[in-house]
């Protein structure tokens, strides 16, 4: 049996998706992947190349489709609609395993006549709908309906985090259709590495006295760098005195500390890069945030940060935020959708991701906090995370998997 794997870019495959690659392979499946390669990733070229490599090596023949990263960019919409049907009528798949806003959309839409004809079975994991509480009036009216209109043609919508579910379980999906909840993609527990917090530190030319506030994640309006950099600006630019009568459970020595301990590092690489380096250059802040650009692996950046910032605007279910607390780190994070299934019973500071006096304040509050309710904090979220791991995600993914498999057998058998 062969199934097709689609997404909009290669990294979501790259980062989010080779354990249910191996787990369709122990199943029998043969495995095919359909997605931009060239644009539009969050990694840069050479780590695709290598990607690239690796799916040879495990066999896998994959596909360019030229996605564009906006709904509505109609003409590459409409090619890649196109790459699609050419692939599908060149080969004979059993199933479809969709993803992502755009390359999920087209994928449905493009097999609906196709589907008619053969036996099909068609999966859409949704990683956070692009409508939610909170979200534009524009992408309840763009989004919402094409979903809800695709889910007809789904036979296993996969949410990600308990807002998402909650609203697809009034979507009418085909006879025996189904929707179910997944806690993620899976965190490793075990990944967790001991570092010379010394060393690597030098290594990223930081202070071994820092205090290393921590972002990964896309460089893009979706993940909220600029509201972090805004606030730093505000808390080294005003006045010790003035903050702590603001803030009344400081003294100005604490605030004169923070002032020179603290650096922002951010991980992460993409199209806003150049905007926020410009920014940081104009606010004169070099000295307190650093960019490191994309990193395939964050182990040690987080085994040496003393905290976790994560101001986005937009989450389905944020494996940065969970490596976070798997690495015991004290979190920040926005009070939205999907980061609010993970830190739960004040496991963080939650904060409004468009106020700069909340984030500023927010950072304080972390660099001030005692031991006692630092290890409180961490405990909750590690404790959280046994929810969210591998093993518990890879046994609900498996069990999907083989009951299609299942399904798809006895239908061929008739």
């Amino acid at each position: 049996m062969k199934v097709l794997m689609i997404a909009s870019v290669a990294s979501m495959i790259k980062q989010f998706n080779m354990n249910n690659i191996s787990l369709l392979q122990k199943l029998g499946f043969e495995v095919e992947i359909a997605c931009n390669f060239l644009e539009g990733n969050a990694c840069d070229l050479d780590s695709i190349e290598v990607f690239k490599k690796d799916l040879k090596k495990l066999k896998i023949i994959y596909h360019q489709i030229d996605f564009p990263r906006k709904i509505y960019d109609v003409k590459n919409n409409y090619n890649s609609f196109k790459q699609l049907l050419e692939l599908y009528y060149s080969n004979s798949y059993n199933l479809i395993y969709c993803q992502t806003p755009i390359g999920g959309a087209l994928a449905r839409l493009s097999l609906i006549k196709i589907k008619e004809k053969r036996h099909l079975k068609i999966i859409y994991a949704a990683h956070g709908f692009h409508f939610f509480k909170g979200s534009s009036l524009i992408s309840w009216f763009v989004y919402f309906p094409i979903e809800k209109f695709l889910a007809h043609y789904t036979d296993i919508l996969i949410t990600i985090n308990s807002e998402d579910y909650d609203r697809s379980k009034k979507f009418k999906l085909p006879s025996n259709g189904k929707t179910i909840y997944v806690p993620g993609v899976g965190i490793n527990l075990s990944e967790c590495i001991v570092s010379n917090k010394e060393n690597t530190k030098k290594k990223l030319l930081l202070n071994t006295n820092a205090f290393i506030l921590l972002s990964i994640g896309e460089l893009t309006k979706r993940k909220n760098h600029e509201v972090v950099i805004r606030a730093v600006y505000k808390l080294v630019n005003t006045s010790s005195r003035k903050i702590v009568t603001l803030l009344k459970y400081l003294n100005e020595e604490k605030v004169d500390e923070i002032k020179k301990r603290l650096v922002y590092v951010i991980c992460g690489m993409g199209k806003e890069e150049l905007k926020l380096k410009k920014l940081v250059n104009d606010l004169q802040l070099n000295k307190y945030i650093k960019f490191l650009g994309y990193q395939s692996d964050v182990k040690e950046i987080l085994m040496v940060s003393d905290a976790f910032i994560f101001p986005s605007r937009q989450e389905g279910l944020p494996v940065a935020l969970m490596e976070a607390m798997a690495f015991r780190l004290p979190i920040i994070c926005s009070d939205i959708r999907g980061n609010k299934d993970l830190i739960k019973n004040q496991g963080g500071i939650m904060l409004n991701p468009c106020n700069v006096d909340n984030v500023m304040e927010s950072i304080i509050r972390i660099y001030t906090l005692e031991e006692k309710q630092k290890r409180c904090m961490i405990d909750k979220n590690y404790n959280t995370l046994s929810n969210f791991s591998e093993n518990v995600v890879n046994k609900q993914m498996y069990k999907i998997f083989s009951d299609i498999k299942e399904n798809l057998e006895e239908r061929t058998n008739d």
